[in-house]
């Protein structure tokens, strides 16, 4: 016997419950899978990310002296 509120039954809403669970499990396990290879790829790419950020850094610290020295600043 199930309890029907209006149009909607009891098990209408608990399989669509199960259903979104199990995406959201689907989902998780596909966020896993994709977390993986990020990982590896950050672990070959850590000491160019350093080296690219050092760079960056360099650049930014010339140009704010460029600017400092022409008075524009």
């Amino acid at each position: 016997m199930s309890a029907v509120y209006g149009d909607i039954s009891v098990e209408t809403v608990l399989s669509e419950y199960d259903l979104i669970k199990r995406m959201a499990i689907e989902r998780s396990i596909q966020n896993l899978i994709l977390l993986v290879p990020a990982i590896v790829i950050v672990a070959f790419l850590w000491r160019t990310m350093w080296f690219l950020g050092g760079l960056a850094i360099f650049a930014i610290l010339v140009y704010f002296v460029y600017q400092l020295l022409k008075g524009n600043l």
